[in-house]
């Protein structure tokens, strides 16, 4: 039997003691992966630890972050407790479809030709238009009732209201042979629940021009919305009239029905 020296039995100690190799475990001279050095990495605690302020460190101002998540009226200083709500309530609204200046309102083609057809030479009906701002629409409206001052930038508003509100506002105007607005009038369809979640055109804001009187074109509006009314699928109109006009609402096949009250809240 051989003998061994202390060193050489030192050496095969230290041999058998070492691990097996397994097949996951990393090869001689591989570096650990980004994940390992940095969970291993005795400084990967701090990230988590709590750090008071530095006062010395430069501070946005509330109303460039407000602006940033658009509600540029929030006060942050002043300790909002529901910040999501008021910036919905103060967020710029959605981009929206724009109407061009002389883009109809809606549809031609809903407008009557039957009524169309007995109109004066060279007038016709037609859509409301951007454009009519600057051809006698409000001028004409007055004639109703009190307009009061409207800047294009109010009735570009306006316009854009009822241009996203399809199907629900229909404002229909007449135009003579040169394009000028002499009469117009609205159709607006309210969604009910009734009668098999049908719809109701009530007829609005009949005008025609002090100029143009004698020629029946308000008859010819009335029924021009009443038609259309009916094509846009309401089972039946309303108009709001009166003892004196009465019988002209009655010429377009209007009936007396009920008693229809009123509550103004400001004064016109």
């Amino acid at each position: 039997m051989s003998k061994f020296t202390e060193s050489e039995v030192a050496v095969t100690t230290t041999k058998l003691r070492s691990p097996i190799p397994t097949a996951n475990a990393p090869k001689p001279g591989r570096k650990p992966s980004k994940i390992v050095r940095a969970i291993t990495n005795p400084s990967f605690g701090k990230l988590f630890e709590y750090k008071e302020p530095d006062p010395n460190t430069k501070r946005i101002e509330d109303s460039r972050v407000a602006a940033f998540f658009g509600a540029p009226n929030i006060d942050l200083s002043k300790g909002t407790t529901n910040v999501n709500a008021a910036i919905t309530l103060n967020s710029p609204p959605l981009r929206t479809p724009s109407l061009g200046p002389e883009e109809p309102l809606f549809n031609p083609e809903l407008v009557s030709v039957e009524v169309e057809s007995k109109l004066p030479e060279g007038y016709r009906l037609r859509p409301l238009e951007r454009s009519d701002y600057h051809k006698g629409f409000l001028m004409v409206q007055s004639c109703l009732s009190s307009v009061g001052h409207v800047s294009e930038e109010k009735w570009d508003e306006r316009i854009e209201f009822l241009y996203n509100h399809k199907g629900t506002y229909y404002v229909v105007c007449m135009v003579d042979g040169n394009g000028t607005v002499v009469s117009n009038g609205t159709l607006m369809v309210e969604r009910k629940f009734v009668h098999g979640m049908s719809s109701v055109g009530h007829i609005q804001d009949i005008a025609v021009a002090k100029n143009q009187s004698g020629k029946n074109l308000g008859l010819r509006m009335l029924t021009a919305l009443d038609y259309l009314a009916r094509d846009v699928g309401c089972y039946k109109t309303v108009v709001t009239s009166t003892e004196a006009n009465e019988a002209f609402h009655a010429q377009a096949g209007f009936r007396r029905r009920g008693l229809e009250m009123s509550h103004h809240h400001f004064r016109d």
